[in-house]
This record gives C-alpha cells, sequence and structure tokens, in this order.
C-alpha cells in the first residue's frame, strides 16, 4: 500500500496539532487532502476511514475540533505504526546527564522556530532577533541550549560574542562537558569563544586547558588564554613577559590580565602602560575591571594634559594630547569616582572653550567624551539634563536618552517638548535638536528609538500627543498614539479619505487605529491588505499580515475568506494562517 498520500496527512496533523485544534475547522491545507484519499479508498477501504476523520476535522466547530483531531491523529499513526518498524538492537546504556540552570517552561513553537533559524543560518536580521530573545528570557528553554552551544562559531563575531557573553554563562556548569568537546586548541575565535566562557564558568575546570593553550594554542587562543591568567601566582612572570611582547593584541591581553592582579608590580607596568605607547590598549583592558590606582594616575595625567593642549600650537602634537586624554577619559568609567566625576563636571563648565581646540581629534570631541563618561554615572544625569543648552548640540542625542530613560512622563515633557519646533531653519542647532526630540517619539515606528523607548519601560505623557494633534502632525500622533485617546479617533477620522496626508503613513496610521481601538480598524487593515495580496511583490503584504494579527475575531470571516483564494500564493496564505491562528489564540483568553 502506498502510504505517501497518509505522510502528508501525518505532517498537517502534527501542524494543527502545534498551531492548536481551533485553527483545524475549515482548514484548508489538510481540506484539499480528503479528494485523494477517497480515490485511493477505492483500493484501500481504510483510506476511506482516513477521509472521514479528516472530514469531520475540516467540518468541526471550538467544541468539536479536539476530539477530531485526536481520532484523526491515532487513526493515521496507528496506520503508520504498522507499516515500519522501530528500535534498534544493541545493549541499552545510560545517558549521562547535568542539570541546567533554568526554571523556565518551554515556550511556544512559533517563537522557537524563528529564534532557531536565527542561531543556525545566516543572512540579515539575526542579531535583532537574538537580542529580543535574550531581554525576554526566551533561552531559559532547554531546547536552546544546543542551537546556542552551535552560535558560538557564528560567522557574524557579534552573535558569536554576544551568545558567549549572555546566553551560554546562564547554564553554568552543564555546558562545560560540551565546550571541552569542541574545543580545539588550534581553532580560530569560536574556539577562543569557548576557552574563555570555560573559565569564565569554572576557572578550575579549565585551568590545564587554559596553560595547554598558552604553549600550543592558535593567535586567537592564546590572546584568550592570556586573558584568563591573573588568578595564580605563579601566572605574574608570565604576564609581565607577555606585556612586552611585540603582538598588540598580546599585551592588550596581558594587561586585561594584570588589571585583576592587584600588586604594586602590576600596577606599575599598568601606569607605565599609560605613560608610553600602550595608553590605548590599557585603557581597553581597564574597561571592566581595574585597580583604583590605575584610575587615579589616569585622572592626574588627564589633568595636566587638559591644562597643556590649548597652548599647543602644533596641530599635530595638539591632537595627539588630545586623543590621549580620551583614552584617559575611558578609564575613569565604570564605576566612577567622586574625584572623576568632580573633573569630567568641570569638563563641562568649560566646554565653551574646549571646543576651540580645533585640532583632530579635538575639543568637541573631549566634550563628546565627557557628556558619554557622565551619562553612564547615574548620578551625572540631573546634571547634564540641567546643562544641556549649555553643551553643543552633538551632545544633546546622548542628553535626550537620558532623560527619556530617568525622567518621569510629565517632566520629560515639560523639559524637552519646547524643542519641537517645526519651523526652525535646517542645519541650525534649533533644527537638529528638533529632528531629535521628534526622531526620539517615534518610538517603535522608528527602530533605534523603538529599542530605547522599550528599555524606559514607561508611557509617554499624554500633552506630546495633544500636541502633535494640535500641530497637525499626523505622522507624530500616530507614532504617540494612547489607548481611548478620542480626539485621535476623531482626528484620524478626518485623514482616513485624504491621500495626501495618508501618503507613506498607511501602515502607521492602522497600527494607531488598533491601539486606539478605532471603530474603523478591522475594514480598513483588510481592505490594504486584500489590496497588498494582488501585488507581484510577495513583500508587500508582510506589514499587513502583521497588522491582521492584532485584530480582534470579529475580522476572522474576512481573513478566513482571502486565505481561502486558490489563486494567493503559498507563502501569503501559510501568513493568513499564522495570522488567523494567532487571533483565535488570543482572542479565546
Amino acid at each position: 500500500m502506498s502510504i505517501a498520500i497518509l505522510n502528508e496527512v501525518y505532517s498537517e496533523v502534527r501542524r494543527l496539532a502545534v498551531a492548536g485544534s481551533l485553527v483545524a475547522p475549515g482548514d484548508f491545507r489538510i481540506k484539499k487532502l480528503i479528494e485523494p484519499l477517497k480515490k485511493a479508498g477505492a483500493k484501500a477501504p481504510i483510506f476511506s476511514k482516513v477521509a472521514e476523520s479528516v472530514e469531520d476535522l475540516v467540518n468541526s466547530n471550538e467544541q468539536s475540533s479536539a476530539s477530531s483531531l485526536l481520532i484523526l491523529s491515532s487513526l493515521v499513526c496507528s496506520i503508520l505504526y504498522t507499516q515500519g518498524a522501530t528500535g534498534v538492537d544493541g545493549k541499552l546504556e545510560g545517558i549521562q546527564s547535568t542539570s541546567v540552570l533554568t526554571q523556565r517552561n518551554q515556550i511556544s513553537a512559533r517563537m522557537l522556530k524563528p529564534l532557531i533559524e536565527a542561531l543556525t543560518s545566516t543572512g540579515s536580521g539575526r542579531l535583532d532577533a537574538i537580542r529580543s530573545a535574550i531581554d525576554h528570557g526566551l533561552f531559559a528553554d532547554l531546547r536552546l541550549v544546543r542551537p546556542a552551544l552551535l552560535a558560538i562559531d557564528d560567522s557574524y563575531s557579534e552573535i558569536g560574542d554576544l551568545i558567549a557573553e549572555r546566553v551560554l554563562p546562564t547554564y553554568g556548569k552543564a555546558i562545560l562537558a560540551d565546550l571541552k568537546s569542541a574545543y580545539e586548541i588550534k581553532g580560530k575565535v569560536g574556539h577562543a569563544r569557548r576557552l574563555k566562557l570555560m573559565h569564565t564558568i569554572d576557572p578550575v575546570f579549565a585551568r590545564e586547558t587554559v596553560k595547554e593553550s598558552l604553549v600550543g594554542g592558535s593567535p586567537d587562543v592564546k590572546v584568550a588564554a592570556i586573558e584568563c591568567l591573573g588568578g595564580d601566582a605563579e601566572d605574574f612572570s608570565y604576564l609581565i613577559e607577555q606585556s612586552k611582547a611585540s603582538a598588540k593584541n598580546v599585551r592588550q591581553a596581558a594587561y586585561c590580565a594584570l588589571c585583576k592582579v592587584a600588586n604594586e608590580e602590576s600596577l606599575a607596568i599598568l601606569i607605565k602602560g599609560i605613560d608610553g605607547k600602550d595608553l590605548e590598549l590599557v585603557a581597553r583592558a581597564a574597561s571592566d575591571s581595574k585597580p583604583p590606582e590605575l584610575v587615579d594616575a589616569a585622572l592626574d595625567r588627564a589633568r595636566k594634559l587638559l591644562v597643556e593642549v590649548p597652548s599647543n600650537s602644533d596641530k599635530k602634537k595638539q591632537g595627539d594630547q588630545v586623543g590621549r586624554i580620551l583614552e584617559l577619559i575611558s578609564i575613569l568609567r565604570n564605576p566612577m569616582k567622586p574625584e572623576s566625576r568632580h573633573f569630567l563636571r568641570e569638563c563641562v563648565e568649560m566646554s565653551k572653550e574646549l571646543q576651540k581646540i580645533k585640532s583632530t581629534p579635538g575639543g568637541l570631541d573631549i566634550v563628546e567624551s565627557v557628556v558619554e563618561a557622565l551619562a553612564a554615572d547615574s548620578a551625572s544625569i540631573d546634571y547634564l539634563i540641567q546643562h544641556r543648552d549649555h553643551l553643543p548640540v552633538e551632545c544633546f542625542h546622548e542628553i535626550f536618552v537620558q532623560g527619556l530613560e530617568v525622567l518621569p512622563p510629565k517632566k520629560f515633557y515639560n523639559t524637552f517638548s519646547p524643542y519641537i519646533n517645526r519651523s526652525a531653519k535646517k542645519n541650525t542647532p534649533e533644527h537638529r535638536r528638533n529632528t531629535i526630540v521628534r526622531e526620539g517619539l517615534f518610538g517603535d515606528n522608528e527602530y533605534h528609538w523603538g529599542r530605547i523607548r522599550k528599555e524606559a519601560r514607561k508611557p509617554m505623557d499624554v500633552d506630546w500627543l495633544n500636541d502633535a494633534i494640535a500641530a497637525d502632525d499626523l505622522e507624530l500622533a500616530v507614532a504617540l498614539a494612547q489607548p481611548n485617546h478620542a480626539g485621535l479617533v476623531k482626528y484620524i477620522d478626518t485623514k482616513l479619505t485624504d491621500p495626501k496626508a495618508m501618503s507613506n503613513l498607511e501602515s502607521s496610521v492602522a497600527s494607531a487605529m488598533i491601539v486606539i481601538g478605532h471603530p474603523k480598524t478591522n475594514a480598513f487593515v483588510i481592505e490594504k491588505l486584500a489590496a497588498s495580496l494582488k501585488k507581484k511583490s510577495a513583500y508587500e503584504s508582510y506589514p499587513w499580515c502583521n497588522l491582521a494579527t492584532r485584530l480582534n475575531a470579529d475580522a476572522l470571516p474576512a481573513l478566513e475568506s482571502l486565505a481561502g483564494d486558490a489563486k494567493l500564493a503559498e507563502s501569503a496564505s501559510n501568513r493568513l494562517i499564522d495570522a488567523i491562528s494567532e487571533i483565535r489564540e488570543r482572542t479565546k483568553k
């Protein structure tokens, strides 16, 4: 008996089981298998029985779909079981296992599949998906441990570093055996990450591997091994030797390890580095941990250079001095001592004088570096906001971001709303500040600001929205949409029939309509979705299918009608089915 058709039924049953039985009634993918099953039933009656079960499922309702799906699943599995064999010959042996540090239940297949693809494939957009998964704690799912271990070798270095630094350490000692078995002493950067990760999780476990890698490791691995040193007294003499190596990356690795060694000799080597040609290397090495005495030395040298720089008439030497100041400022951060904070605030007070230094890099670079350092210091954020108009416009973006994150909504509005000025002339400081504030208010409509708004995790004061409506600024108004805002409902009503106003804003307006519960939302989204499905490019319908997932249950009949169009491309049909499934899943709760 040919079982190809049964395997196809089995695949569809698995799909419906994952999606949920509520999406099974009327499902046209499994419905199209009924006729082939009936034809096969002319020769083998069991196929007719399967066809009947499929018809029962397709014609079921929300109350009976679960039992119908279970009956069909049991029947198909039983038939296929009789046609195959299970088990293998041989002796049963126990599998060594270990506990993973996770408390989370399994995530849905809808969330799991794209994340596994991001970890195991190539292409753009993967980094954002992985970052989002980390922020939402999805990597606690045990099914992601293996893909995460493989992603440490990702061809895109940012992904490999992100996984090694923020994901894999959360699994604890459970992954040590996998890391060790996959580790190659002559390997490239992925194996360097493995070595550092083993050392981070369990320095004692990794100790012998680190020592072996110092001798026989590839360049990448050797540098990683050097960074792992510093915990034992025997490491010190080796680190001193490597701090004099000709290769810059080796010297920097040695400085990283020496930053962890708290003794006078290591401090002397680090200070010698900042006084000489290795200032940049020491500054990078000191980005995470460093002895307090090194910060004091950096502060002393920064003060002296800041006095000398303005009087240097040689632009090349002046630029070199400024470059050294920038590196020294980076050492003052994380954490910031009161003395460092006082010095950086002095630089803010003299920012206008500093901007007169026109070397490359110049005084403006010093001011921007100072503001960036203070923005990372929670005790200085209010100070920066108070001095926002005293500082150059190049620093306004950083200050605005900090205000968005720390100020209460009303105070944030009172502080930054005066900078909204649509009449400001281009290429003026007023116009640049206006642009920064407007872009920041767009939130989810623009990736960079969307990320910042999400991290801030607080609503915007409603007066921003009221101002946008009063200024007839549709783009900004829909970006700031808030639930149950009657004024925005009326305002959007006046724009829906205005093609000029709606140009390039249709999807943004639709998203706002969903947020505010506009009564015309379903009709508007479905109309635009239907039009996009007729376009030649398959990508035209993507944003509208995504918006369709946010509609209410009243939209289901129209969406099902669109999905049932025989002329529809399979990819578009699949997206619509996913949208329908998501609406049903959300609205049944």
